[in-house]
Protein backbone atom coordinates (compact mmCIF):
# COMPACT_ATOMS: atom_id res chain seq x y z
CA UNK A 1 0.00 0.00 0.00
CA UNK A 2 3.10 2.56 0.39
CA UNK A 3 3.99 1.77 -3.08
CA UNK A 4 0.31 2.77 -3.81
CA UNK A 5 0.34 6.29 -1.89
CA UNK A 6 3.74 7.10 -3.36
CA UNK A 7 2.16 6.58 -6.73
CA UNK A 8 -0.90 8.01 -6.57
CA UNK A 9 0.96 11.24 -5.32
CA UNK A 10 3.86 11.56 -7.78
CA UNK A 11 0.87 11.36 -10.40
CA UNK A 12 -1.14 13.97 -9.31
CA UNK A 13 1.15 16.43 -10.62
CA UNK A 14 1.62 14.36 -13.90
CA UNK A 15 -1.75 14.91 -13.79
CA UNK A 16 -2.13 18.42 -13.75
CA UNK A 17 0.67 18.97 -16.16
CA UNK A 18 -0.98 17.08 -18.42
CA UNK A 19 -4.32 18.65 -18.77
CA UNK A 20 -2.81 22.14 -18.81
CA UNK A 21 -0.62 20.97 -21.68
CA UNK A 22 -3.58 19.27 -23.62
CA UNK A 23 -6.27 21.99 -22.64
CA UNK A 24 -7.57 20.30 -19.63
CA UNK A 25 -8.33 16.97 -22.10
CA UNK A 26 -7.56 14.37 -19.09
CA UNK A 27 -5.34 11.03 -19.91
CA UNK A 28 -4.75 8.13 -18.44
CA UNK A 29 -1.13 7.56 -16.45
CA UNK A 30 0.03 4.12 -17.62
CA UNK A 31 2.28 1.87 -15.36
CA UNK A 32 4.52 -1.00 -17.01
CA UNK A 33 5.26 -3.71 -13.97
CA UNK A 34 8.08 -5.24 -15.13
CA UNK A 35 9.10 -9.10 -14.69
CA UNK A 36 11.96 -9.14 -11.86
CA UNK A 37 15.54 -10.18 -13.32
CA UNK A 38 18.10 -10.68 -9.93
CA UNK A 39 18.20 -14.22 -9.26
CA UNK A 40 16.65 -16.02 -6.43
CA UNK A 41 14.01 -12.91 -6.34
CA UNK A 42 10.43 -13.82 -6.26
CA UNK A 43 8.82 -10.49 -4.72
CA UNK A 44 6.82 -8.17 -7.00
CA UNK A 45 6.44 -4.56 -6.28
CA UNK A 46 3.15 -4.63 -6.88
CA UNK A 47 0.57 -7.16 -5.57
CA UNK A 48 -2.91 -8.09 -7.19
CA UNK A 49 -4.60 -5.81 -4.58
CA UNK A 50 -2.50 -2.21 -4.82
CA UNK A 51 -2.86 -2.87 -8.51
CA UNK A 52 -6.62 -3.55 -8.22
CA UNK A 53 -6.47 0.18 -6.11
CA UNK A 54 -4.47 1.61 -9.19
CA UNK A 55 -6.70 0.44 -11.08
CA UNK A 56 -9.81 1.42 -9.75
CA UNK A 57 -7.88 5.10 -9.08
CA UNK A 58 -8.06 5.66 -12.75
CA UNK A 59 -4.50 3.86 -13.78
CA UNK A 60 -3.90 1.95 -16.71
CA UNK A 61 -1.43 -1.10 -15.03
CA UNK A 62 0.35 -3.16 -17.57
CA UNK A 63 1.98 -6.37 -15.87
CA UNK A 64 4.67 -8.57 -17.40
CA UNK A 65 4.17 -11.99 -17.73
CA UNK A 66 6.63 -13.60 -14.85
CA UNK A 67 8.05 -17.13 -14.54
CA UNK A 68 9.41 -15.84 -11.07
CA UNK A 69 6.76 -13.43 -9.54
CA UNK A 70 5.24 -15.18 -6.48
CA UNK A 71 1.71 -13.89 -7.92
CA UNK A 72 0.37 -16.06 -10.80
CA UNK A 73 -0.01 -13.49 -13.90
CA UNK A 74 -3.73 -14.62 -13.44
CA UNK A 75 -4.00 -12.90 -10.47
CA UNK A 76 -3.22 -9.76 -12.14
CA UNK A 77 -5.52 -10.44 -15.17
CA UNK A 78 -8.17 -11.09 -12.86
CA UNK A 79 -8.02 -8.06 -11.33
CA UNK A 80 -8.45 -6.45 -14.58
CA UNK A 81 -4.54 -5.68 -15.32
CA UNK A 82 -2.89 -5.94 -18.90
CA UNK A 83 -0.27 -8.75 -19.23
CA UNK A 84 2.48 -7.85 -21.68
CA UNK A 85 5.22 -10.50 -22.83
CA UNK A 86 8.15 -10.84 -20.03
CA UNK A 87 11.00 -8.20 -20.94
CA UNK A 88 9.04 -5.90 -23.20
CA UNK A 89 9.57 -2.80 -20.88
CA UNK A 90 12.41 -1.11 -22.56
CA UNK A 91 10.27 -0.69 -25.66
CA UNK A 92 6.96 0.44 -24.04
CA UNK A 93 6.21 4.13 -25.17
CA UNK A 94 8.92 6.64 -23.04
CA UNK A 95 5.19 8.01 -20.96
CA UNK A 96 4.87 4.70 -19.24
CA UNK A 97 6.19 4.39 -16.07
CA UNK A 98 8.33 1.16 -15.50
CA UNK A 99 7.81 -0.20 -11.77
CA UNK A 100 10.38 -3.02 -10.29
CA UNK A 101 11.26 -3.51 -7.46
CA UNK A 102 15.35 -4.56 -7.23
CA UNK A 103 18.15 -3.09 -9.34
CA UNK A 104 18.61 -3.98 -13.04
CA UNK A 105 21.17 -6.10 -14.68
CA UNK A 106 24.45 -4.90 -14.40
CA UNK A 107 24.99 -6.13 -18.02
CA UNK A 108 22.46 -3.58 -19.54
CA UNK A 109 24.46 -1.06 -20.56
CA UNK A 110 21.76 1.22 -22.95
CA UNK A 111 20.17 4.24 -22.30
CA UNK A 112 16.88 4.37 -20.37
CA UNK A 113 14.06 6.72 -21.69
CA UNK A 114 11.37 6.03 -19.25
CA UNK A 115 10.74 6.89 -15.41
CA UNK A 116 11.60 4.00 -13.06
CA UNK A 117 10.19 3.74 -9.97
CA UNK A 118 12.85 0.84 -7.91
CA UNK A 119 15.67 0.22 -5.66
CA UNK A 120 18.43 1.13 -7.46
CA UNK A 121 21.38 0.42 -4.97
CA UNK A 122 23.26 3.36 -5.92
CA UNK A 123 23.98 5.83 -3.85
CA UNK A 124 26.46 4.00 -1.31
CA UNK A 125 28.60 3.59 -3.34
CA UNK A 126 27.96 0.25 -4.46
CA UNK A 127 29.90 -0.80 -7.45
CA UNK A 128 28.86 -0.07 -10.41
CA UNK A 129 26.77 2.86 -9.48
CA UNK A 130 27.99 5.57 -11.74
CA UNK A 131 27.09 3.35 -14.59
CA UNK A 132 23.55 3.00 -13.69
CA UNK A 133 23.17 6.14 -12.69
CA UNK A 134 24.74 7.43 -15.90
CA UNK A 135 21.78 5.55 -18.22
CA UNK A 136 19.59 8.12 -16.98
CA UNK A 137 20.90 11.51 -18.56
CA UNK A 138 21.83 9.42 -21.97
CA UNK A 139 18.25 8.50 -22.07
CA UNK A 140 16.50 11.22 -21.10
CA UNK A 141 14.66 9.01 -18.03
CA UNK A 142 13.99 9.31 -14.40
CA UNK A 143 14.72 7.38 -11.49
CA UNK A 144 12.50 7.46 -8.49
CA UNK A 145 14.73 5.33 -6.14
CA UNK A 146 12.40 3.64 -3.58
CA UNK A 147 15.19 3.35 -0.60
CA UNK A 148 14.94 7.64 -0.63
CA UNK A 149 11.66 9.00 -1.22
CA UNK A 150 10.41 10.43 1.67
CA UNK A 151 6.58 11.98 2.68
CA UNK A 152 6.30 15.13 4.27
CA UNK A 153 7.38 14.56 7.34
CA UNK A 154 10.49 12.86 6.06
CA UNK A 155 9.47 9.43 6.67
CA UNK A 156 10.53 6.52 3.93
CA UNK A 157 7.19 5.67 2.07
CA UNK A 158 8.59 2.61 1.44
CA UNK A 159 10.72 -0.05 3.63
CA UNK A 160 11.49 -3.21 5.60
CA UNK A 161 7.74 -3.44 7.34
CA UNK A 162 6.16 -6.72 9.44
CA UNK A 163 6.51 -9.39 6.51
CA UNK A 164 10.44 -8.66 6.43
CA UNK A 165 10.82 -9.25 10.37
CA UNK A 166 8.25 -11.87 10.36
CA UNK A 167 10.04 -13.96 7.77
CA UNK A 168 13.24 -12.90 9.06
CA UNK A 169 12.20 -14.87 12.47
CA UNK A 170 10.81 -17.78 10.86
CA UNK A 171 14.20 -18.33 9.49
CA UNK A 172 15.87 -18.08 12.53
CA UNK A 173 13.49 -20.22 13.93
CA UNK A 174 14.14 -22.88 11.51
CA UNK A 175 17.69 -22.77 11.66
CA UNK A 176 17.67 -22.86 15.81
CA UNK A 177 15.93 -26.40 15.02
CA UNK A 178 18.47 -27.79 12.28
CA UNK A 179 21.06 -26.30 15.16
CA UNK A 180 19.52 -28.47 18.01
CA UNK A 181 18.42 -31.48 15.72
CA UNK A 182 22.38 -31.75 14.01
CA UNK A 183 23.98 -30.93 17.15
CA UNK A 184 26.17 -27.88 15.27
CA UNK A 185 27.37 -30.38 13.19
CA UNK A 186 26.51 -29.66 9.89
CA UNK A 187 25.57 -26.62 7.99
CA UNK A 188 21.82 -26.08 7.20
CA UNK A 189 20.42 -26.99 4.24
CA UNK A 190 19.11 -24.07 1.76
CA UNK A 191 15.84 -22.62 1.80
CA UNK A 192 13.55 -21.98 -0.51
CA UNK A 193 10.56 -20.00 -1.44
CA UNK A 194 6.85 -20.67 -0.11
CA UNK A 195 3.96 -20.62 -2.47
CA UNK A 196 1.88 -19.09 0.53
CA UNK A 197 2.44 -17.52 4.15
CA UNK A 198 0.70 -20.66 5.56
CA UNK A 199 2.82 -23.62 4.32
CA UNK A 200 5.78 -21.29 5.72
CA UNK A 201 4.35 -21.39 9.21
CA UNK A 202 3.11 -25.00 8.84
CA UNK A 203 7.25 -25.82 8.44
CA UNK A 204 7.95 -23.46 10.71
CA UNK A 205 5.71 -24.80 13.78
CA UNK A 206 6.94 -28.28 12.59
CA UNK A 207 10.94 -27.26 13.31
CA UNK A 208 9.63 -25.25 16.43
CA UNK A 209 8.63 -28.33 17.73
CA UNK A 210 11.57 -30.60 16.49
CA UNK A 211 13.94 -28.16 18.48
CA UNK A 212 11.80 -28.17 21.49
CA UNK A 213 11.61 -32.58 21.60
CA UNK A 214 15.67 -31.92 21.55
CA UNK A 215 16.32 -29.89 23.98
CA UNK A 216 13.25 -29.55 26.43
CA UNK A 217 12.37 -26.15 25.60
CA UNK A 218 11.23 -23.08 23.28
CA UNK A 219 14.46 -20.79 21.71
CA UNK A 220 14.36 -17.55 23.39
CA UNK A 221 14.14 -14.08 21.39
CA UNK A 222 16.23 -11.29 21.49
CA UNK A 223 14.30 -8.02 20.58
CA UNK A 224 16.25 -4.75 19.76
CA UNK A 225 15.51 -1.56 18.60
CA UNK A 226 11.57 -1.73 20.13
CA UNK A 227 10.07 1.24 21.25
CA UNK A 228 8.25 1.61 24.28
CA UNK A 229 5.46 3.94 24.00
CA UNK A 230 5.21 7.01 26.73
CA UNK A 231 3.07 6.70 29.63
Amino acid sequence: MVIFIFIESLLQRQRSETQTLQHNTMSQTILHLRSETKPLEHRSCLTPTTTKALIDAGYVVNIERSPVRIFDDSDFEKIGATLVPEGSWPEAPTDHIIVGLKELPEEDTFPLKHTHITFAHCYKNQGGWEKVLGRFPRGGGTLYDLEFLQDAQGRRVAAFGYHAGFTGAALAVEAWSWQMENDNKQSMHAVKPYSHEKDLIKHITSCLGTGEKKIGRKPKALVIGKQESSR
